[in-house]
């Protein structure tokens, strides 16, 4: 994750053979009453996580909280 690294671990990731940076838009919105608006950012955060993890060649960036969308 990278807003969680320093930046002598970033130096260092990418010495490891770290050649990716996924980004991932998620979504400030209205969810309901039973909902956090910035749900979409939390889920997209485990998710890019996830698929940095299993690609092990990517450091997970920091989610865009928001996203053009027409609804």
């Amino acid at each position: 994750e990278f807003d969680l690294m320093t930046w002598p671990e970033v130096k260092h990731a990418l010495a490891d053979g770290k050649t990716t940076a996924l980004f991932y838009t998620g979504g400030t919105e209205q969810r309901g009453p039973q909902n956090v608006n910035g749900g979409h950012n939390f889920m997209g955060r485990e998710l890019v996580k996830a698929i940095a993890l299993g690609l092990g060649n990517a450091l997970a960036m920091p989610v865009l909280p928001y996203t053009p969308n027409n609804a």
